[in-house]
């Protein structure tokens, strides 16, 4: 039966991507499993590391205080709406999925070649849909560009590290080749989906890698390889079709720097109006500094700015900030924003005592979790990430996963 979740585990991260709704089907089988799985993991894989210890509870802290938080606004707020409560499932059940890895006992390797798999898929995806039509935003079967092309980037990142720092036990060449192939076709991806939002992390990428491959050389050398690094990637993004890539950022660009000089007016449907939603947003937490609106409060007292007061009319039928931050902070005032950063907070912390360790799996997997809370604070400038189902789902597997492998590895490196 182990075999069976094991394959469910790799299958539902090689196809993240490109089979609908798997982001959530895979990790919620196997956290019910991993609620059967609870005495043979414990027994299998014990935390007995001090350090392990606070690591887990930093992790799993910070999503319950997002949940245990989220609620109790939702009840004292009186909403009704289901939405209000689902969106805190994943931050309780999915942590249950490291049950099922910590019984099983499996190593990371695999994972992390499932991990390539879904780059170069996406990649591939993203190609096909741009060959049928160079003018559509890719989306895979995510079903919206942003979806896909920020869940792309995350993808991206994971690969650059594992190329760049796994101690891969045979041909390693072949295994960093394979997977810097793997990181250019999910940039690929991310960049034919047209969402802009989380390319700067791009740049990080490739001076990361840059600036690690060469790192026994001599400086100037280290800072050749980082400019070349940086003009291939200015190289791709001119190659890419104009109205995904350059048109939308140069547009954007324009929108931001008129809204400012005009003191307002909207003329693109990117920045700028992101500009007013974020403005109404504020003026509906100013309302309600403490405990915000409510889920349904806010959207109410949204809807009714939008209807009547001619300044918003341009938002139309949007009923978001588009900014995890004035999101929390609109819905559940400063408690609901400081539960949302406690949940990426947590997460910063839970790999971030391991980046250094002596043992480079370990150290390699941990570099990795230390992507996720920056990445989710650049996307959640441009879109409430907590608020949308797939993104809520990839942070938190992705970090279970990341945190239930070191703690495999560790037993093993432990084991008499």
């Amino acid at each position: 039966m182990m075999r069976l979740w094991h394959g469910l585990f790799l299958a539902g991260t090689a196809l993240l991507l490109v089979v609908p709704n798997i982001y959530l089907a895979a990790p919620v089988l196997l956290s019910f499993a991993g609620l059967f799985l609870f005495r043979r993991a414990r027994n299998t894989t014990p935390i007995t590391d001090p350090a392990l210890r606070a690591s887990w509870k930093a992790l799993l802290g910070g999503f319950a205080a997002f949940a245990l938080t989220g609620l109790l606004l939702n009840i004292y707020h009186g909403d009704t709406d289901p939405g209000a409560y689902e969106r805190l499932i994943p931050f309780i059940l999915l942590p249950a999925m490291a049950f099922t890895i910590r019984a099983g006992g499996w190593p990371s390797l695999p994972w992390i070649a499932a991990v390539g798999l879904a780059a170069l898929l996406a990649g591939g995806h993203a190609i096909w849909e741009a060959m049928i039509d160079s003018n559509i935003r890719a989306q895979g079967a995510a079903g919206n560009p942003i979806k896909f092309g920020h869940n792309a980037v995350i993808l991206s990142g994971l690969c650059t590290v594992a190329a760049l720092l796994f101690p891969f036990p045979n041909r390693p060449f072949l295994w960093r080749a394979g997977l810097f192939l793997a990181a250019l076709a999910a940039m690929v991806a991310s960049l034919l989906s047209g969402s802009k939002g989380g390319w700067p992390l791009f740049l990080l990428f490739a001076l990361l890698a840059a600036y690690m491959i060469t790192r026994h050389r001599p400086l100037w050398q280290r800072h050749a390889l980082a400019a070349s690094a940086l003009s291939a990637l200015v190289t791709l993004t001119l190659l890419a079709p104009a109205p995904l890539v350059r048109d939308r950022i140069a547009t954007g660009f324009n929108g931001a720097v008129h809204w400012f000089k005009s003191g307002g007016e909207v003329t693109d449907r990117s920045v700028s109006l992101r500009f007013e939603l974020w403005t109404l947003g504020l003026h509906i937490f100013t309302e309600n500094p403490i405990l915000g609106a409510g889920v349904e409060g806010k959207d109410a007292r949204w809807a009714e700015l939008v209807a009547t007061d001619p300044y918003y009319a341009v938002i139309g039928p949007l009923t978001s900030a588009d900014n995890d931050v004035i999101d929390a902070l609109s819905n559940g005032g400063i408690v609901g924003a400081l539960s949302l950063l406690l949940a990426l907070l947590g997460t910063w912390l839970a790999f971030w005592r391991w980046r250094h360790h002596p043992d480079a799996q370990v150290m390699t997997l941990a570099r990795m979790g230390l992507i996720l809370a920056p990445a989710y604070l650049l996307f959640g400038l441009s879109v409430s990430v907590f608020g949308i189902s797939i993104f809520r789902a990839v942070i938190v597997a992705t970090s279970i996963t990341l945190l239930a492998l070191i703690t495999v590895r560790l037993r093993g490196l432990n084991k008499p």
